[in-house]
């Protein structure tokens, strides 16, 4: 069923001809670690022209249709895969618009600029080129093992209180019911 969908929407068009979808992938194709089954089944992205329009408080001043020529009308589903992000401070070089960075190069940049040794196992490396060459030098990067999380948080660690008091907290905020 799901590689029937993922044909489906990969084919889709509008009424010109032109493709819905820039890609659609399955979840082991775009994550990896242990929590890969959590993502969805597929992710689909939308081609710039279009916006997937989800039910709204006044859906009913817009197109009936589930795709339409995207305009900034509050549609959801039309996130940008290219983020931002924004280094400053006396280790940073003064770039402006520069190479784009994987998400996963934040944490570890962080570590580094923190004097904290990056763990091995990270996904991607400290963005070594945003900062200035003269700190690099005095601060070279540095790495340890892969840190072992069972040893860091001992099971039990929280009261059934504990646990009762962030549930209802989460819960007040609509995160589950």
């Amino acid at each position: 069923m799901r590689d029937r969908i993922l044909r489906g929407l990969g084919t889709l068009t509008d009424e010109s001809g032109r493709r819905v979808f820039q890609s659609v992938q399955r979840r082991e194709e775009l994550y990896r670690g242990p929590y890969v089954a959590e993502a969805p089944d597929l992710v689909a992205v939308c081609d710039r022209r279009f916006g997937i329009i989800f039910e709204s408080l006044r859906r009913e001043l817009r197109t009936p249709e589930l795709f339409g020529p995207y305009e900034e009308l509050g549609y959801t589903g039309t996130h940008d895969p290219a983020g931002i992000y924004l280094v400053a401070g006396p280790a940073a070089a003064a770039l402006g618009e520069h190479r784009a960075y994987p998400i996963e190069s934040v944490a570890p940049t962080v570590l580094h600029l923190l004097d904290v040794p990056v763990p091995e196992d990270h996904d991607e490396p400290v963005m070594e080129s945003v900062l200035r060459p003269e700190f690099l030098a005095a601060h070279p990067v540095r790495t340890v093992p892969p840190l072992d999380a069972s040893a860091l948080a001992p099971s039990g660690w929280r009261s059934s209180e504990d646990e009762a008091h962030v549930a209802e907290h989460l819960r007040a905020l609509g995160y589950f019911e």
